[in-house]
C-alpha cells in the first residue's frame, strides 16, 4: 500500500529528513511534523480524509498513479439548507425504488481516482444507495434513503473528502471551470515555452551540421535539448501517459495509448543518441508535439463543454433573484429572494422590462409579454388577470403581480431544456459504431507498428 511507508520530500526539523503528506503527497510543513506519528499530513483536512478512507477499508485509493495534488480544504459547512423543503422541491426527485435522487456539482474533481472515491459513497455513508460521477462535467448523481440519512450528511461527507458539493442547477460553475481552464492554459504555456526553446537549440544544431560546428558545441546543444525537454514530459506531457495507463487498466484502448508510446519511444531513442553522441535526437519534434496535442485537447474539451452547456446557459435567461410580495402585508411590503427559493403560491412583483422568474398566473395588472423564447413569436401578446405567463419571457409594458404555479426545475422552460439536453446526450448510431471500432482500430495500429518495428 502506498501509505505503508513514509514518503520523503519536505524538511523534518533537526534531521534534514524530508516527508510527504500521506494523503495528497505534498510536502508537510515543519510545524506539522509529528515525530511520534507513523504517517504525516500537511493539514487537518488531509488527516481527516485519510482517516475516513482507512476506517472504511478504501486504502486502494492510494494505489492510483494520479491522485489529487492539493491539500483537502474542507469548508466546514453544515449544508443544512440541503434538507430544506424548498431545496428538496427544486433539486430532489424520487426513483421508482422509493429513493431520493439529486445532482450535485463537485469542486476539485479531475481524474479517475476522484471517480473511484466518489462512487464509493455507499461504503462511506450509510443510507447512500448509489453515486455516479461524470468527471468531464464534475456532475455527481446521488441516490439515498431519505429516512436513513439526510442529504446534508452526504454533502458533509463529500466535503470532508475535498469535494465541496453544490446543487447542479443553482451553482455558478463559471468561476470553478475558469480555474480549471487556467490550470490547463498554464500547462499549455509551459509546453509552448519549452517547445520554443528546444526549437531554437535544434536550429543551432541544424546550422552547425551545415557549417562544420565543433564537436564539443554539438554535444553541448544535444545535452541542452535533452535537459530542456525533460520538464515537458514530467508535467505538461504527463496527461498522455496518465490517460494511456488508465486505458490499459480499464481495457478500453483509446488514442492516448499510441500517443504515449510514440512520445516515450522518441524520448528514449533521443536520450540514447544523446548519451552515445551518435544519431539524430527528436526532442524538438517531441516538445512541439506535446504542445500541439495539449492545444488540441484544450480546444476539444472547450467544444464539448460548450455543446453540453448550450442548453444549460439558457437558464441564465431567467433572473437569479425574484421580488416577492410578503403574504399578509398591509402595505405590500416586498423583498428580493433567490429564484431557487421560489415556491408555488408566492406572489411576484414583475415590473416592465423584467423577466418572469417562474411560471404563474397574473393576479393583478395588465401588460404585454414577449414569449419569443418559447414560441418563436417576436410580437408581444396581451396578458391580464387570470392569464398564464412563463419563466424566461419578458414583461414589456406595465407592472404585474403573478402568483407562482411552477418554479425552478418544474417550470415549462426547465422541462423544455431538459428535453434538449437529453437529445444532445443521445448518441447517433453512427457515433456508437465509431466508438466501438475505435478500440479495435487502435489495437490494429499498435500490432502493425510492432510488426513493422520487428
Amino acid at each position: 500500500m502506498a501509505t505503508d511507508t513514509l514518503q520523503l520530500s519536505g524538511t523534518k526539523p533537526g534531521t534534514g529528513e524530508t516527508i510527504l503528506c500521506a494523503h495528497c503527497g505534498l510536502p508537510v510543513p515543519e510545524g506539522l511534523v509529528d515525530d511520534a506519528a507513523e504517517r504525516q499530513f500537511c493539514c487537518t483536512g488531509c488527516h481527516t480524509a485519510f482517516t475516513i478512507l482507512h476506517e472504511h477499508g478504501l486504502d486502494s485509493y492510494y494505489g492510483f498513479a494520479e491522485r489529487r495534488e492539493a491539500p483537502v480544504r474542507a469548508s466546514g459547512r453544515s449544508y443544512e439548507e440541503f434538507d430544506h423543503p424548498a431545496f428538496a422541491q427544486l433539486y430532489v426527485t424520487r426513483t421508482p425504488e422509493g429513493l431520493s435522487r439529486t445532482e450535485l456539482y463537485l469542486e476539485g474533481v479531475h481524474c479517475a481516482s476522484c471517480v473511484w472515491l466518489v462512487e464509493r459513497m455507499p461504503l462511506l455513508q450509510n443510507g447512500v444507495a448509489r453515486a455516479e460521477l461524470d468527471v468531464r462535467r464534475s456532475l455527481a448523481v446521488v441516490e439515498w434513503d431519505a429516512e436513513a440519512v439526510a442529504l446534508s450528511a452526504v454533502a458533509r461527507a463529500l466535503d470532508l473528502l475535498g469535494y465541496p458539493p453544490h446543487p447542479y442547477r443553482g451553482v455558478a460553475r463559471a468561476d470553478m471551470r475558469r480555474r480549471e481552464d487556467r490550470t490547463m492554459l498554464v500547462r499549455i504555456g509551459i509546453a509552448g515555452a519549452i517547445a520554443i526553446n528546444v526549437m531554437l537549440l535544434a536550429l543551432a544544431l541544424y546550422s552547425g551540421e551545415l557549417n562544420g560546428m565543433e564537436a564539443r558545441f554539438t554535444t553541448f546543444f544535444r545535452w541542452m535539448s535533452f535537459a530542456v525537454t525533460v520538464p515537458a514530459f514530467l508535467w505538461p506531457g504527463r496527461v498522455f501517459f496518465t490517460g494511456a495507463w488508465a486505458s490499459l487498466r480499464t481495457k478500453s484502448l483509446h488514442m492516448d495509448l499510441p500517443i504515449a508510446i510514440a512520445l516515450a519511444a522518441g524520448f528514449v531513442r533521443g536520450a540514447i543518441n544523446t548519451v552515445t553522441g551518435e544519431g539524430p535526437i527528436y526532442f524538438d519534434g517531441l516538445a512541439l508535439l506535446i504542445f500541439a496535442l495539449l492545444v488540441g485537447r484544450f480546444l476539444q474539451q472547450r467544444g464539448q463543454r460548450m455543446a453540453a452547456d448550450a442548453a444549460e446557459l439558457l437558464h441564465a435567461i431567467a433572473p437569479s433573484t425574484a421580488r416577492i410580495v410578503d403574504a399578509g402585508s398591509a402595505s405590500d411590503q416586498m423583498r428580493d429572494i433567490p429564484t431557487a427559493a421560489l415556491l408555488p403560491g408566492m406572489v411576484l412583483d414583475v415590473r416592465a422590462g423584467e423577466t418572469f422568474a417562474a411560471d404563474g398566473v397574473v393576479v393583478r395588472g395588465a401588460s404585454s409579454v414577449n414569449a419569443a423564447l418559447l414560441t418563436g413569436e417576436s410580437r408581444p401578446t396581451s396578458v391580464g388577470e387570470g392569464t398564464t405567463v412563463y419563466a424566461g419571457t419578458l414583461n414589456v409594458a406595465a407592472p404585474l403581480r403573478v402568483r407562482v404555479v411552477e418554479a425552478g426545475e418544474t417550470s415549462r422552460i426547465a422541462k423544455l431544456l431538459r428535453q434538449v439536453e437529453e437529445s444532445a446526450r443521445r448518441r447517433a448510431p453512427i457515433v456508437q459504431m465509431a466508438n466501438r471500432l475505435a478500440g479495435i482500430f487502435t489495437a490494429v495500429v499498435l500490432v502493425a507498428a510492432v510488426a513493422t518495428f520487428a
